[in-house]
């Protein structure tokens, strides 16, 4: 009797784990699920910090290293004398890609010894995919390790990665065995870049909604609390919802409103509520471990997503903190903008506003706090939503799939490069 091996798989990304992109280490989770053997390899060393209490196990086993540490400089120098035309040709289509952007050149240019370090290492494995996070430097490594060890290689394509940085997008698409688009605002935007070049699929990000229960109306607080889950960025908007708290106080409604994470923008968000004149209803919680973060989406009687397009133009692609709320049976307000209404559907699911819109928010607000028929009918709506098109056991089932498929032939693309890759060892 024969068994058969289960695939392995290199995930690739900046860091490792990274508190506010708990949607990578969902997604490990649910792949593993499903049976595949993931590996992990940061770019770039552990950052220090609060970390999730589901990644110790994935923490002690992956793979650190550190860009000009001796190991990569080691495996840099061995390839730019074993291999120098490979190694050339890849230096080369990131000048030409990406000499208008010269932060991005820089960054990849500095990733690279890791990248050859990386390579070295998959080439005594058995792994047979390299799946990235992000098409910016995540799709660089990707694609460089594509060209070094022969194997096919994915990407997901989130956000601001597709929004804002663009360059050398088309390359990384045209070699790879597909891109995992988020959304079909985001394989759109890819398309108007790339054209017809590669393969593209809708591959949402998930949530385990085994893991998550419907709240009850004993779970919330007993005065009527809002609360905003994500880093404090411009990006996510957050100062919009403190406007909206002034026009709601203003229409004689009193709601209190909880921040949950950490960021940048804290002074400045914790200034403007007292300048505004409702410090006393707004708290800023910090950053808290993931199951407290569902306990808060139960308490409350709204979740906020005011995301808006930041002034460096940076978007969100689907939130995941709203489908965790939408699970949670807590009704949503979020912004009309990027993938989410993919999600959220105006007056079917949950409600949309304008970005940027202090007013539509409060409004929004009112009514999910004034209107029990309309919450009713959402949020049974997003729940469905939610089970049917992002539970993490859907997404993740597509996503393996995907990547057992037979890559498409991408010899003649390596063969422009001025070297065919070597086979990989296994």
């Amino acid at each position: 009797m024969t068994t058969t091996s289960p695939m392995e798989v290199a995930v690739v990304m900046s860091r490792f784990p990274k508190f506010t992109e708990t949607f990578v280490v969902n997604e490990i989770l649910g792949l593993q699920q499903h049976g595949v053997k993931v590996h992990i390899y940061p770019l770039l060393p552990e950052q220090p910090g609060p970390h999730q209490s589901n990644v110790a196990a994935l923490v002690e086993r992956a793979h650190y290293g550190r860009p000009w540490g001796g190991q990569a400089v080691g495996a840099f120098l061995n390839t730019l004398v074993k291999r120098p035309r490979c190694l050339g040709s890849i230096v080369g289509r990131l000048l030409a890609d990406t000499w208008r952007s010269p932060f991005m050149m820089l960054k990849d240019f500095y990733l690279l010894p890791r990248i050859c370090a990386i390579a070295d290492e998959l080439t005594t494995t058995r792994i047979s995919h390299v799946h990235a996070h992000f098409l910016t430097h995540g799709g660089f490594a990707a694609w460089a390790l594509g060209r070094l060890t022969g194997l096919p290689y994915s990407v997901v394509a989130h956000g601001s990665d597709v929004h804002r940085h663009r360059a050398m997008m088309k390359t990384k698409v045209a070699e790879a065995a597909f891109i995992a688009a988020i959304s079909e605002f985001n394989r759109a935007v890819i398309g108007e870049e790339c054209g017809e070049v590669g393969r593209v699929e809708i591959v949402h990000c998930g949530v385990d909604v085994s893991h998550i229960v419907p709240g009850s109306p004993a779970d919330r607080a007993a005065e009527p609390l809002v609360v905003c889950v994500g880093t404090l960025h411009e990006v996510k908007g957050q100062r919009y919802l403190i406007e909206a708290v002034v026009e709601l106080k203003r229409r004689g409604r009193k709601v209190d409103v909880q921040f949950v994470g950490a960021g940048s923008d804290g002074p400045m968000l914790t200034d403007l509520a007292t300048r505004l004149g409702v410090d006393d209803r707004v708290e800023f919680v910090g950053a808290v471990d993931h199951h407290e973060v569902i306990e808060r989406y139960r308490s409350a009687h709204v979740l906020v997503a005011p995301s808006v397009a930041s002034r460096d133009g940076r978007r969100e692609g689907i939130p995941t903190v709203i489908m965790e709320a939408m699970a949670a049976g807590t009704p949503v307000v979020a912004s009309d903008l990027s993938g989410i209404p993919e999600l959220v559907v105006h007056e079917e699911s949950g409600l949309l506003t304008p970005p940027g819109d202090p007013v539509a928010i409060a409004d929004a607000i009112e009514r999910l706090l004034t209107e029990p028929v309309l919450v009713a009918r959402l949020t049974k709506n997003a729940n469905r939503t939610v089970r049917d098109n992002f539970d993490l056991g859907r997404t993740t089932a597509r996503l393996a799939e995907l990547m057992n498929a037979d890559p498409p032939d991408r010899t003649a693309d390596h063969r422009l490069s001025g070297e065919v890759a070597r086979h990989h060892v296994r």
